[in-house]
């Protein structure tokens, strides 16, 4: 770059006078004289000159910055870019770990409860990252669809509508693992939008309102009777052939069902086929899973339990659940477990509803275990299973009949039970001796024979390394004193006795009840008539409680 001096002064005029006096100056210095004539350089117009030089300079440094930023990108350094281990690490932390299909893995008590894997609560969030870029949309569509994030309604119009969006996005199908299908037993009544007629005023003689509406059409009787509910029984429900069919078609990869059935007093069945004369459901060989709710609804006899089982031959873990309590589900199971698949070795059982508070009389449940004891089926069966969760009546006959058939058994492969004891089965004569409660001896005993047969049971059960049974009563006024037993490795929690102590020693030696911590605080009973032990209050459920 040249640049010209239009003012010189003294110092570079002398320097100047100085170099011509110079007989033959050597290329080094020529160049050294011109380099320290432009240092000195301070004329005004040499001034404009720099500033003109530093607003190039400054120019060039920002575009230089402008291509650092632009370097990582196309470096290679993006988003995706990333590995594919390193994005799932991300969306876990922001929307969780993606859930296993598999009943037994990283689960507490063996069987696992699909109903809080389903849907995600957070839906609507996990589509808007879907757009932050094209790998972060696929891994979004596959944690929505793995559990599926909506309830399929079991009606011939909602299922035609699921086929037709999965078919239309068929990248779509693969994603889902669970399928869930809802049959309601209601649907709403028709708006009548007929033409308005004048409301004629009804005759208060009840000869003459006789003759009145016996030469009225018969479409203008009914519109005289009076509609209670705008609520009806579902009359476009869809069968179960035709649900188990669009899972062959469409959900290929799902290996979860899940069917509600839905509950009311003296509820219709669901329908199996649509054709009355087929009489075998489409095979869905990749389900291994099944989960009925409202199972009443679906399965009344052995024989339906039949027709479901030869549609599923990989079939692994099954749950039925059971909205009320009531006498046939109790019986149907016992003919169920009678001939059960052997392929089957997660079994949840929900016989009388959790939160249900209705009981069955006295005297059903002692003609239920004469001639239809669940517990003496149950047990059965059991060494065939890896994981049992059962709620309902239960009593010491389910660790008896399962000591008695582990002989026939090659290796016993029970790992965990989860029993809720909503009552204990025995027999009696009052029908008030058979509520369950803290208050009722009778109870508290078959309770502790309960736990005894179940701690009797490791001596054919090796494997078995969670146990828990327990007594849940929320409308107690002493619920921490509920009587529960719990063991989980080498530690045990709950009530105890001689004969339970016992037990663990000869089959469990290292098992040791844990301590108490601290004692209940004692409170005076607020007011006059206050009951016996009233004044007891427990601040946390005490680990061990001597019974006996």
């Amino acid at each position: 770059m040249d640049i010209h001096l239009t003012t010189v002064t003294p110092a570079s005029a002398h320097l100047l006078k100085s170099a011509t006096c110079l007989a033959a100056p050597t290329v080094e210095f020529q160049a050294s004289l011109r380099t320290r004539s432009l240092s000195i350089s301070t004329g005004v117009s040499n001034t404009k000159s720099i500033l003109q030089l530093m607003e190039s300079r400054t120019d060039k440094e920002a575009h230089e910055v402008h291509e650092e930023h632009e370097k990582p990108e196309n470096m290679g350094t993006s988003l995706d870019s990333l590995p594919e281990e390193v994005q799932e690490s991300i969306l876990d932390c922001l929307v969780g770990n993606l859930c296993s299909t598999s009943s037994s893995v990283g689960t507490r008590n063996g069987t696992r409860n699909w109903n809080s894997a389903m849907r995600h609560p957070r839906a609507k969030e996990l589509t808007n990252l879907a757009l932050v870029s094209a790998s972060w949309r696929r891994i979004i569509q596959e944690r929505l669809y793995r559990h599926s994030t909506f309830r399929i309604k079991g009606t011939q119009k909602s299922l035609e509508t699921c086929i037709e969006w999965f078919l239309k996005h068929t990248h779509l199908q693969a994603y889902v693992r669970h399928v869930d299908f809802w049959v309601p037993v209601w649907e709403q009544r028709p708006i009548d939008s007929g033409p308005s007629r004048a409301v004629l005023p009804l005759p208060q003689s009840p000869a003459l309102l006789q003759g009145f509406l016996s030469v009225l059409p018969p479409i203008e009787r009914t519109s005289l009777q009076p509609i209670t509910s705008v609520y009806r029984l579902s009359a476009q429900n869809s069968a179960l052939d035709e649900l188990f069919y669009a899972v062959q078609c469409v959900f290929s990869k799902a290996c979860i069902l899940t069917i509600e059935g839905g509950t009311c007093k003296k509820p219709p069945m669901v329908q199996y086929f649509r054709d009355p004369s087929t009489r075998r459901l489409p095979s869905l060989p990749q389900i291994r899973t099944l989960v009925m709710k409202g199972a009443w609804n679906m399965m009344r006899c052995s024989s339906d339990f039949d027709v479901l089982s030869s549609a599923l031959p990989n079939l692994k873990d099954w749950q039925s659940m059971y909205a009320t309590p009531k006498i046939r589900p109790y019986i149907t199971t016992y003919k169920i477990l009678k001939s059960f698949p052997p392929a089957i070795t997660h079994l949840h059982l929900c016989m009388e509803g959790f939160y249900s508070k209705k009981t069955l009389a006295a005297a059903k449940t002692n003609n239920l275990r004469e001639n239809h004891h669940l517990c003496r089926s149950l047990g059965a069966v059991l060494p065939q299973l890896e994981a049992l969760t059962l709620s309902g009546r239960v009593c010491s006959q389910l660790f008896i009949s399962a000591l008695a058939a582990s002989p026939r058994a090659r290796h016993p492969r029970l790992k965990s039970i989860d029993i809720v004891a909503r009552n204990c089965c025995r027999h009696t004569s009052e029908p008030w001796n058979d509520v369950a409660g803290i208050c009722n001896q009778d109870f508290i005993k078959a309770f502790e024979a309960l736990v005894i047969g179940a701690t009797a049971s490791l001596e054919a059960f090796k494997d078995l390394k969670s146990m828990r049974i327990r007594y849940v009563d929320l409308d107690s006024p002493h619920a921490f004193m509920n009587p529960y037993f719990e063991m989980r490795g080498d530690g045990c929690q709950g009530i105890w006795s001689d004969a339970i102590l016992a037990n663990l020693a000869a089959w469990r030696p290292g098992t040791r009840f844990a301590a108490n911590e601290g004692g209940p605080d004692e409170k005076a009973g607020e007011g006059a008539g206050a009951g016996a032990g009233a004044g007891l209050v427990l601040r946390r459920r005490p680990k061990n409680i001597q019974v006996g």
